[in-house]
């Protein structure tokens, strides 16, 4: 068995809508969209497993089973987000 800790550096995307609920008509009310990408680290703990003949010397090692075990993230930083506005004048 082998034994082997990753730390990959990963890119996490997300796309976010922001909408307000207008009472006056009961519906909700689109303010704009963003997609916003960051990076983070994972930590990976990989286990390999391997068959070998022990009879013979020099034999070939095969891999029996892999596992692989990704420490999930508690909570990933994005930033400040907010609506991607409209660049035209008129509707700002």
């Amino acid at each position: 068995m082998a034994k082997s800790k990753l730390i990959m550096d990963v890119n996490i995307a997300c796309d976010f809508s922001f909408s307000v609920y207008d009472s006056i008509d009961k519906d909700e009310v689109s303010l704009g969209s963003n997609s916003v990408t960051t990076q983070a680290n994972l930590d990976v703990n990989i286990l390999v497993y391997f068959i070998k003949n022990l009879d013979k010397i020099g034999a070939d090692i095969e891999v029996d089973d892999v596992e692989v075990e990704i420490n999930q993230l508690d909570t990933i930083y994005f930033g400040e987000i907010e609506p991607d506005w409209m660049e035209d004048k008129d509707y700002i």
